[in-house]
């Protein structure tokens, strides 16, 4: 050896500093599946039956307020996650 250190894995490759690391994207993915799984429940479980056993309010079918208060939740959530993933150094 001529005094050269193993640099193996300690280059930098093209563009990696505009890719997050590995941890984040990894944490991204488990709060997004887990804003799923729980859209998941909300929107395809017993919970959504009951709502139409309700009267409606304001005029509104109570099943209807349900079905589109939880969507916009979803997409409130997606979007407070990733704007949140982004913010991060």
């Amino acid at each position: 050896m001529n005094g050269d250190k193993p640099t193996a894995g300690l280059e930098k490759r093209a563009g990696s500093d505009q890719s997050p690391p590995v941890a984040r994207r990894s944490l991204l993915r488990q709060r997004l599946l887990t804003l799923f799984s729980i859209a998941l429940v909300l929107l395809f479980s017993p919970l959504v039956g009951r709502h139409d056993l309700l009267g409606p309010w304001l005029g509104i079918p109570s099943l209807d307020l349900y079905l589109y208060g939880v969507w916009a939740l979803v997409i409130l959530g997606a979007a407070w996650i990733t704007a949140a993933n982004r913010d991060d150094p």
